[in-house]
């Protein structure tokens, strides 16, 4: 079996009871040996759509891509880490800070308003900083 966390989809009713899958709950949790555990009940939010997607890969990566010779992956690590920034700082033992960097964080995770405020930061950017005109996607939100 996997290990930690068990992740599982739920639906709170109205009355506070919460639906779920238990057959696959219990085996989810079959194999594990009889420990404490930590319940977190949260709210899932729809992360970013199929459509925006394919509008993010095949239009604003495609656009930048042409005009900077890079490729899209490239620039995605890129445009992670100018407009996604995660800060991370390397201790020793005794908690000293050895060296602290910026890397891209997740585009996975994001809500799909949190994910067309990413790609309207970038296209508005491409145009400002790179003279990229990139087409607007009626799709993206």
């Amino acid at each position: 079996m996997s290990g930690w966390p068990i992740v599982i989809a739920g639906h709170l009713t109205a009355d506070g009871q919460i639906v779920c899958n238990k057959l696959l709950l219990r085996q989810l949790l079959s194999g594990h040996r009889e420990a404490d555990v930590e319940i977190i009940i949260r709210r899932a939010y729809a992360t970013r759509s199929g459509k925006q997607n394919a509008y993010y890969w095949g239009i604003v990566l495609a656009a930048l891509s042409e005009h900077t010779g890079h490729l899209p992956e490239e620039l995605h690590e890129i445009l992670k880490a100018k407009f996604l920034p995660k800060s991370l700082a390397v201790c020793d033992l005794n908690g000293k800070e050895e060296g602290a960097y910026v890397i891209g964080g997740s585009t996975v995770s994001l809500s799909v308003e949190e994910f067309a405020s990413y790609v309207n930061r970038i296209v508005i950017w491409a145009e400002d900083d790179l003279g990229v005109l990139i087409p607007q996607s009626t799709e993206a939100a």
